[in-house]
């Protein structure tokens, strides 16, 4: 598409923060997998359809995976899914299958895993949970542990009697918006009012507008200059991007594309790109950056900055209870993922791959659980400020159903995790996690 059809196509960054069209409208809709592609286009017979619409599907051959073809969003956003599953011939225990999101998106964000769901025996469960997803992309979903396709195909799905996944149908809500403009948008310009802007290919396009621009060009760019560069800011900070607003004014520019020059040349900046740190002693701010990288991956928040603000933060009782706080916050599964994947190698858990002929038993679900598990137990050890002996003999570790031949597998469903005394689940001590064995081994053999 060319780029002379949208004035904010080269800003990307941008264009995802702030809000250039009306609220989209929130939609809910129930699809059949008897639409999807794979289902009506394969020539191995490993799907058994229902004269209602639902598909049980008996194989967990990856070419074999489901997608939503009906479902290709044009907005991006956060959806919500529900996806009625249940068990057929599998003795009384429920069957696990996997849900991949992203799929099919042109460019953008690599697809990923939701998570492994349990579909229980009897009647159909509505499994919820929520993903956000970019425009163009769908869910598929996998059967996990069951038959390859040769072997389906060989009878057919009408005739097998071996296990197989029934979903009768997904229903998909969103895009789900709390508020709008979004937080994204307000954190820029606040409560600015918009007006129609319209483009060449986008006809309901609307831009912030301004009364006063000068007055509020100094005033958006100060907040966001002081955020981005993780400081207080001075003027002689903020003029030369007032200056370039003022510029791009000039030439006739609106006063939202104006603001977005100014704005894309503060996240081009060497202040925002780089930690400048001055020799010596590190500064409140320098403090503040370090921590809030080092715990949370990203820039401080309000409190941090205002703490290094005040010049409180070096305080040891203040330190140390925004330490507390931050590692109780949700964005502290950063420092365990970053940390733990550097620590132990989990990072490489793909450079090894078992020999299927000598280990059966390894798939995905196992090496996603064994990752999983090294991340859980840190966390527990690190949010309830347990003793660092933990990681040489524990009394306890993190499991969840896939682990064979332990209590969690016999007690747990497949995706969840759960805290289980050791002795009792029969289970290694932390040095002895497979992930960490997996990773430390080389590519020609794998840690038994």
């Amino acid at each position: 598409m060319s780029g002379w059809h949208d004035p904010g196509c080269r800003q990307p960054s941008l264009n995802q923060a702030i809000a250039n069209r009306a609220q989209p409208k929130t939609v809910k809709t129930r699809y059949l997998l008897t639409d999807s592609h794979q289902v009506r286009s394969t020539t191995e017979r490993v799907f058994r359809k229902s004269e209602e619409g639902g598909v049980v599907l008996f194989s967990s051959s990856p070419w074999q995976a489901v997608g939503l073809t009906k479902f290709y969003p044009q907005e991006r956003g956060r959806y919500r899914f529900r996806i009625s599953a249940s068990a057929i011939q599998n003795s009384g225990r429920p069957v696990v299958f996997r849900v991949w999101s992203g799929s099919g998106g042109m460019g953008g964000s690599k697809g990923h895993l939701v998570s492994y769901f349990d579909a229980p025996v009897g009647e159909p469960k509505a499994i919820e949970f929520e993903d956000s997803m970019e425009p163009k992309t769908t869910i598929t979903i996998l059967p996990y542990g069951l038959a390859s396709a040769r072997s389906v195909n060989k009878l057919g799905a009408e005739s097998w009697q071996e296990p197989g996944l029934a979903i009768a149908w997904v229903e998909i809500e969103g895009p789900l918006n709390a508020m709008w403009p979004p937080e994204s948008h307000r954190r820029i310009f606040g409560a600015l009012a918009q007006a129609p802007a319209p483009s060449f290919n986008v006809r309901d396009r609307v831009e912030v507008v301004a009364q006063d621009s000068p007055v509020e060009a100094d005033r958006i760019l100060r907040k966001f200059i002081r955020r981005a560069f993780r400081r207080s800011v001075a003027d002689e900070d903020v003029q030369p991007f007032t200056h370039l607003v003022a510029a791009a004014m000039g030439k006739e520019q609106s006063f939202e594309q104006a603001m977005r020059v100014g704005l894309a040349a503060v996240m081009t900046s060497p202040e925002f790109l780089f930690l400048r740190e001055k020799p010596g002693k590190l500064d409140a701010f320098a403090l503040a950056s370090r921590l809030s990288y080092f715990l949370w991956s990203t820039m401080p928040d309000e409190e941090l900055l205002s703490l290094a603000e005040q010049e409180k933060l070096d305080q040891p009782g203040i330190w140390r209870a925004q330490v507390e706080r931050m590692l109780q916050h949700q964005k502290a599964a950063a420092f365990t993922e970053n940390f733990v994947g550097q620590w132990l190698g989990l990072r490489d858990i793909d450079c090894t791959m078992p020999n299927h002929i000598l280990y059966p038993d390894f798939d995905d679900m196992l090496k996603v659980s064994m990752v999983r598990e090294t991340e859980l137990f840190f966390a527990e050890v690190l949010k309830n400020d347990l003793s660092l002996t933990n990681f040489i003999a524990s009394d306890f570790t993190m499991l969840n159903g896939r682990w064979p031949n332990t209590t969690a597998s016999r007690e747990w469903k497949a995706g969840n995790f759960a805290r289980f005394p050791s002795k009792a689940a029969h289970v290694h001590d932390f040095i002895e996690h497979g992930e960490q064995l997996s990773a430390l081994s080389n590519k020609g053999r794998i840690a038994a």
